[in-house]
């Protein structure tokens, strides 16, 4: 099969970068309501359990400190911007 998007991401390459991190670590994705897209290459992001907005529209981590909600390291992959 001949890829017609060059230049993304394979199974391959994805495992061997997540290897890099801790394997006990949470893993978290940014995405939309529909649709699929191309990742970016994930990193470590600093994030907050958002208690008390937990609607499917918004994610159950955020980035922004939440009084007495402790910090915790995650990796996150980051959708593709077309």
């Amino acid at each position: 099969m001949i890829d017609e998007y060059p230049n993304k991401f394979t199974v391959k390459e994805l495992i061997d970068i997540l290897n890099k991190f801790p394997h006990d670590m949470r893993v978290v994705t940014h995405g939309q309501r529909n649709g699929y897209e191309n990742i970016l290459h994930p990193g470590i992001i600093t994030v907050y359990r958002n208690e008390e907005s937990m609607s499917e529209y918004e994610g159950e981590y955020n980035t922004t400190e939440i009084f007495g909600q402790k910090p915790v390291e995650v990796v996150a992959i980051f959708r593709g911007n077309r």
